[in-house]
């Protein structure tokens, strides 16, 4: 009985099953890194305005003498060294493209181009009022009305060849001195927008605006418009 009793009491002393240790709780996770922070922007550089030189400071591509008498009887002459022409018909922008730069002759059915140091003499008669044609031109807003006056103009080169002129463009010709000399050498326009959009259902074409142009064009023919250019290489 006694032995039965610290047999039981072995079994109950006996080696006990391993605790297991609780599980950790997780390490909270890191914070996240910050972004970095964005670059400043950079300045904007700086929008230097381009100013344009005035023509008798830009570079020179001409050498030769002109002497021109106008319509009212003046006159201008000195040493050319600079030689532009416009774009258009009316001196709305101007270039010095050297292939841009050469004068529009023709005779009978030839045809050939100079350059200014080539010619001689120009010429220029201005017709009456019964020669000026006019049109409106309803690419402006508002519609832009042009007339022109038509001349007959002869040109002679330096290979003593005599020529008709045939070219629209507006010239202007630079001084050593600096002066400036803009003029047209075939056909004298004139042009001028109306003061206001018409309101619809209204007339499109302005009668008054051709009479008030052909107006002009018998005044400029009698003022400083060239009649005679001569045209010598030092």
């Amino acid at each position: 009985m006694r032995l039965v009793a610290c047999l039981a009491l072995l079994v109950a002393c006996g080696k006990k099953a391993p605790v297991e240790a609780p599980t950790p709780a997780p390490a909270p996770a890191a914070p996240a890194p910050a972004p970095a922070p964005m670059p400043a922007p950079e300045p904007e550089p700086e929008v230097v305005a381009q100013v344009e030189r005035p023509p008798a400071e830009r570079a020179h591509n001409a050498d030769f003498m002109v002497a021109i008498t106008y319509a009212d009887g003046s006159g201008s002459k000195g040493h050319v060294v600079r030689v532009e022409r416009s774009e258009d018909w009316f001196g709305d922008s101007w270039t010095d493209a050297k292939a841009k730069l050469t004068v529009d002759l023709e005779a009978d059915s030839a045809a050939t181009s100079a350059e200014w140091s080539q010619l001689r003499t120009i010429n220029v008669s201005y017709l009456g009022q019964q020669d000026i044609d006019c049109a409106m031109d309803s690419g402006f807003t508002p519609v832009m009305y042009q007339c022109t006056l038509r001349t007959d103009t002869t040109v002679k080169t330096a290979d003593g060849k005599s020529w008709k002129a045939a070219d629209r463009h507006k010239w202007r010709l630079i001084l050593e001195s600096g002066d400036v000399l803009e003029f047209w050498i075939y056909k004298l326009p004139a042009r001028a927008q109306e003061e206001a959009v018409p309101e619809l259902g209204t007339t499109t074409e302005n009668v008054e605006m051709y009479t008030s142009l052909q107006a002009d064009l018998m005044k400029l023919k009698a003022g400083k418009v060239p009649k005679t250019i001569t045209i010598s290489v030092p």
